[in-house]
């Protein structure tokens, strides 16, 4: 064997190895992308527990309800306690928006993040809070809040102390053993 068949076997070898270590990359890449994309909707997740978690701590919790329901009798502190409760809900839907738009998050990731934005701007409360948060968050995600999450039709308040027995007895039996 002469020196420049050897020089072409190495050459070959060398190829192969380049290969093999491009598709190792290449694996790396996709796993780290899932990695990423994991990382950010346990970002976003957490956010909304955190945030749904503050609306159940007893000092807001009532606050919450008598804004929800369409109370008028609430003092200027609580009314801009409710203000900072709909620009954090305004800035998690920023947030999921943006990702949405940088490919970080899926369409369901999104919906699983705006639905519960959704919900909560059905209440009258949380529209009428909305012109006083609006100023915290950039003209362009403002329009897109406008259109798509205060574009819901505004629900009637039912007592939550009223619903939850209508709930109970529209439930199915169980059958007798």
């Amino acid at each position: 064997m002469s020196l420049s068949d050897l020089a072409s076997i190495g050459a070959l070898v060398s190829g192969v190895g380049v290969l093999i270590s491009l598709i190792y990359l290449a694996l790396q890449v996709r796993q780290a992308e899932r990695n990423q994309r994991a990382a950010v909707n346990q970002g976003l997740l957490s956010r909304y527990i955190d945030i749904y978690q503050t609306l159940i701590e007893p000092p807001l919790a009532d606050l919450f309800f008598r804004g929800v329901s369409g109370r008028e009798d609430l003092t200027d502190d609580e009314v801009l306690q409710l203000t900072h409760l709909v620009s954090k809900l305004a800035l998690h839907a920023m947030d999921a928006h943006l990702q949405r738009r940088a490919r970080l998050i899926d369409d369901l990731s999104f919906q699983a993040a705006i639905r519960p934005v959704r919900i909560l701007f059905c209440y009258p409360a949380f529209r009428a809070l909305w012109p006083m948060s609006r100023q915290t968050v950039p003209r362009e995600f403002g329009e897109f809040f406008e259109r798509k999450i205060l574009s819901v039709p505004l629900r009637e308040v039912t007592p939550l102390g009223d619903q939850f027995p209508a709930n109970l007895t529209a439930l199915p039996r169980p059958a007798a053993a």
